[in-house]
């Protein structure tokens, strides 16, 4: 068990999570978190869909979701790359 001090240590931290795919579980994964607070970015391989997250779009329909995503990316909380 952490004594006090170490788990005061941990819950200050900024913690940053990386979704691996950014499809049909990806990215409602990403937001889901972001809508917890949570620091998310998006990694992806191809590069048409990080363009099409980047411009607030989605690759697919989901209600709701576009709204949420474009709301956590102009928060900073969410952030998407190309896998090289």
């Amino acid at each position: 068990m952490a004594d006090r001090s170490t788990e005061s240590k941990l819950s200050t931290r900024p913690v940053l999570i990386t979704v691996l795919g950014m499809g049909r579980v990806g990215i409602p994964a990403a937001v889901g978190l972001a809508e917890l607070g949570w620091r998310v970015t998006g990694v992806d391989k191809d590069s048409g869909t990080i363009a099409l997250l980047r411009t607030g779009e989605m690759p697919f329909s989901e209600p709701g979701l576009q709204e949420l995503m474009c709301q956590h990316l102009k928060s900073g909380r969410c952030t998407r790359r190309r896998k090289n």
